[in-house]
């Protein structure tokens, strides 16, 4: 019911991630239609095989039952660990022969990798770290909240999404650039939707019209 909220502002058709969620929540709409979902789980595996989401592809096949890919399981966790091995390699790297951007960019490579994928909760310590790292500026530490609100809206975890709105709420009061404020009002409008508070949602969307830049989470037509 949630997620149909934001499908008819068209506001799951954004981002590559939330093209997925959006196919996602599509296909267990049809599948409680008892209707077919051939071509959308035949889309669904093809997305997650091309990003070698390896997370998401084994909780989707135990979640709906499928069948699956060891073999295909096997090269996607290998791309995973050759990425992952890069980036820590570079962090390495950064600690030794660079300074903190330097670091603080290599640790944001890894939690996004991780994000990209589906691995939602190392991703979500990896942002963590960053958000504890000494020496990180209030823009950054933005940055890394805001990240974590979309690993909650993927998976419409409210509770998170509440806590990492206020977070970077917070943090914008402190130190938030106009952007970083411009585009939170809409990671709080998904929130209030999320809640039914449609009012609420449509105010802070209303604000936005004029100087959109959050095209992390749908474009200005959307």
């Amino acid at each position: 019911v949630v997620a149909t909220l934001l499908l008819a502002c068209g506001l799951l058709k954004s981002s590559m991630a939330m093209d997925l969620a959006n196919s996602l929540y599509n296909y267990e709409r049809l599948i409680s239609a008892n209707e077919d979902t051939t071509q959308l789980k035949a889309a669904i595996l093809s997305k997650l095989g091309e990003d070698a989401m390896s997370p998401l592809y084994e909780a989707l096949c135990l979640k709906h039952n499928w069948t699956c890919d060891e073999e295909l399981v096997k090269k996607m966790k290998d791309i995973n660990e050759a990425e992952l091995k890069t980036i820590s390699v570079k962090l390495e790297d950064a600690v030794t022969n660079a300074g903190d951007t330097e670091v603080l960019d290599c640790m944001f490579e890894k939690a996004r990798y991780l994000s990209k994928i589906g691995d939602w909760e190392v991703s979500w310590v990896a942002y963590d770290e960053i958000l504890n790292k000494e020496k990180v500026g209030t823009g950054k530490k933005i940055d890394a909240t805001m990240e974590k609100a979309r690993i909650a809206l993927f998976n419409m975890d409210k509770a998170r999404m509440k806590e990492t709105v206020a977070e970077a709420k917070a943090l914008n009061e402190i130190g938030g650039d106009w952007d970083r404020r411009n585009r939170l009002k809409v990671y709080e409008a998904y929130y209030l939707m999320s809640i039914r508070d449609l009012k609420g949602a449509s105010k802070l969307l209303l604000d936005c019209v004029a100087t959109f830049t959050c095209v992390e989470l749908c474009t200005y037509k959307q």
